[in-house]
């Protein structure tokens, strides 16, 4: 186990990077990640870019790439059109995340 721990990999990928403060090692050989005040603003109220209202996180549609919040119908709408997504421009299939919904 304490050779696995030896070769663990964390990667903060997208706009996440800016809210890790410090990774390190403790004595105990336990882990610490510590993340930035601006954390907090993450938590806060998340807004769509298509119609740039309120998202709420139970009703979101995320971009898997960048974690965007959309709302169902505006994700919709994107998948229709085959449009990528707003803020990263990577991700390209809405049509997978609004199928059945």
């Amino acid at each position: 186990m304490e050779e696995l721990l030896k070769r663990l990999r964390l990667e903060i990928v997208g706009d996440f990077r800016q809210y890790l403060s410090k990774i390190e090692q403790t004595g105990d050989g336990s882990w610490e990640v510590v993340l930035t005040e601006r954390a907090d603003a993450f938590a806060g109220t998340m807004e769509c870019p298509v119609d740039r209202e309120e998202v709420r996180v139970e009703d979101a549609v995320l971009c898997p790439t960048c974690y965007t919040p959309y709302h169902v119908d505006c994700a919709k709408i994107l998948a229709s059109r085959s449009e990528k997504c707003w803020k990263c421009d990577r991700f390209d299939r809405f049509d997978l995340l609004v199928r059945g919904k």
